[in-house]
C-alpha cells in the first residue's frame, strides 16, 4: 500500500547520496501516486451499497460511509505528510545549512506513507531517524571527510525500519 513512497524514496535517495540533489518531480511523483493508490484503497474498502452515484455525484443512500473511509484512508496519511514536512522545515530553519529543502519535501513524502500506520507509527520514525542520523553523522564526517552528509537516506531507511517495527 505505500510502495509509491518506498520507490520514490529509495530513488531519491540515491540521488542524493550520488549527486547530493532531491529531485522535487520525484517527490512531488510519489506523494501523488501515494494519495491515489490510498484514494483506490478507500474507495475499494467501502462497503457495497453505501451509495449510488451518477453523473451529477450522490443520488441516494449514505455517504457518510464512503467519506469517514476516504478521511481515515486518504486525508489523515496527508495530515502526517504536511505535519512531518512542517517539523522538518522548522529543523532546517533552526539551523540554517543542516538540512536543505529536498530533506524536507522527501519528510512529508515519507510522512505520507508512514501517517498510514499512525502515531506510534510516526513518532517511531522521528526517533529513529535522529538515532540514525546521528549515528550516520558520527561516521559520516570520519569516514568521507566531506563537509555535508545526505540525509534522505536516513528518512527513507528510519521511515522503512518504523513500519517493519510495527508489524
Amino acid at each position: 500500500m505505500v510502495a509509491p513512497s518506498l520507490l520514490c524514496g529509495l530513488a531519491v535517495a540515491a540521488s542524493d547520496i550520488r549527486r547530493r540533489l532531491v529531485p522535487r518531480r520525484w517527490i512531488a511523483a510519489g506523494v501523488a501516486c501515494q494519495l491515489i493508490v490510498l484514494l483506490v484503497v478507500a474507495l475499494a474498502d467501502t462497503p457495497a451499497g453505501t451509495t449510488e452515484t451518477t453523473a451529477i455525484g450522490v443520488a441516494e443512500g449514505d455517504a457518510s460511509g464512503v467519506t469517514g473511509t476516504i478521511l481515515a484512508t486518504v486525508l489523515v496519511p496527508a495530515c502526517w505528510g504536511v505535519a512531518a514536512g512542517l517539523l522538518q522545515w522548522m529543523l532546517a530553519l533552526a539551523r540554517p545549512g543542516a538540512l536543505g529543502f529536498g530533506d524536507v519535501t522527501a519528510s512529508a513524502m515519507c510522512g505520507v506513507a508512514v501517517g498510514v500506520f499512525g502515531a506510534v507509527v510516526f513518532a517511531r520514525w522521528w526517533l529513529l531517524m535522529g538515532l540514525l542520523g546521528l549515528a550516520c553523522l558520527a561516521t559520516w564526517h570520519r569516514v568521507a571527510r566531506s563537509p555535508g552528509m545526505p540525509f534522505v537516506p536516513v528518512i527513507v531507511l528510519s521511515a522503512v525500519l518504523s513500519v517493519v517495527l510495527s508489524r
